[in-house]
């Protein structure tokens, strides 16, 4: 009875730690992404996209760092769920952090793109070699294929994701509902990415269906910050 109570405790400690780096890796990766680089990136358009990142240099390289963060937080998630799901199925559960932790790969060796573009924009002998024109294309070269690298890390996250959302309802760690909504992102992210990849372009419903992802993944942080536990279980492979 107290082995199984010290259990519990750990349990709870483990989910509330990974609910705090899961909503991390929310808030750094929307704000990096979408409030920073999308804003600052104009499609096609290298030399608007050269002169908005001029003009916001200083916030530029702060999604650098805010992606550095989302990442080890990335890792972090993917190795507490892993002691909270190995309770359950055990080689399920590292697949599943094997294929997280790909993912945080990936996208690490990616933000090497971006360091590049920016190595670039603060070089004035770059300017002197390429002239404006050419390096502004330059960099929105380096930022586009950034972009692409962010889809193929999203591949692994999306099978990480069906694999974590038959865990969490095998466990009852959380409610069915948010199980199936990880399942679905799962889907999202592996059409979104694998339309972006294949064509460089992805159908108007897929981008409105990430909205998915965000609810489901936002519901599964804030369930597991409450500090949920998987419900008592054998070992199963």
């Amino acid at each position: 009875m107290v082995a199984l109570d010290q259990e519990n405790r750990s349990n709870k400690s483990i989910t509330r730690v990974a609910g705090l780096f899961y909503l991390a890796i929310i808030a750094l990766g929307i704000w990096s992404e979408m409030a920073v680089r999308e804003m600052l990136i104009a499609p096609d358009n290298g030399p608007q996209t050269l002169a908005n990142i001029m003009a916001s240099s200083g916030v530029f390289s702060l999604s650098l760092a805010a992606d550095i963060g989302m990442i080890l937080s990335d890792i972090a998630v993917g190795i507490l769920l892993y002691l909270l799901f190995r309770q359950v199925a055990p080689r399920v559960a590292l697949a599943a952090m094997i294929l997280r932790l790909t993912q945080a790969i990936v996208l690490a060796a990616n933000l090497l793109f971006q360091v590049a573009a920016m190595v670039l924009l603060r070089g004035e002998h770059f300017t002197e070699a390429f002239g404006a024109e050419k390096l502004a294309w330059a960099v929105q070269a380096l930022l586009e294929l950034q972009g692409q690298g962010y889809d193929l890390g999203l591949i692994f996250f999306g099978i990480n994701c069906l694999l974590t959302a038959w865990l969490i309802l095998r466990s009852g760690i959380a409610p069915r509902l948010v199980g199936l909504g990880i399942a679905a992102s799962g889907l999202v992210y592996l059409s979104g990415s694998g339309f972006t990849l294949l064509t460089g372009d992805q159908p108007i419903v897929i981008t409105f269906a990430y909205l998915i992802p965000l609810i489901a993944e936002l519901a599964f942080a804030i369930w597991l910050l409450v500090g949920a536990g998987p419900k008592s279980a054998g070992r199963r492979n």
